[in-house]
């Protein structure tokens, strides 16, 4: 069993020197065992975004997205109008 702490090299392991000392150390250390210094660790793969979805078609023509009507707007504009007056009372109470 290999000691605590320290990974059992396989044969065949790649091998790379290190920039500072030229000591080798296996690809994919953090870090060289000889003299300490941190090693460059493989770069990481792009961030890309996903796709956008494509926009929602009904008869082959686009269709807008929903917009408020005034009668929506209206019931809004009264339910916040609601929560201010509510949240006033329970603070002046």
């Amino acid at each position: 069993m290999a000691p605590r702490g320290r990974r059992r090299r396989e044969r065949g392991a790649t091998l790379a020197p290190c920039p500072r000392c030229g000591a080798l150390a296996p690809v994919g250390a953090r870090w060289c065992a000889a003299c300490g210094a941190v090693l460059a660790a493989p770069p990481a793969p792009p961030v890309t975004a996903p796709p956008l979805a494509p926009a929602p078609r009904r008869g082959g023509q686009e269709v807008a997205p929903r917009r408020f009507g005034v009668v929506e707007l209206a019931l809004s504009l009264a339910a916040l109008i609601c929560a201010a007056v509510g949240v006033f009372l329970l603070i002046a109470g």
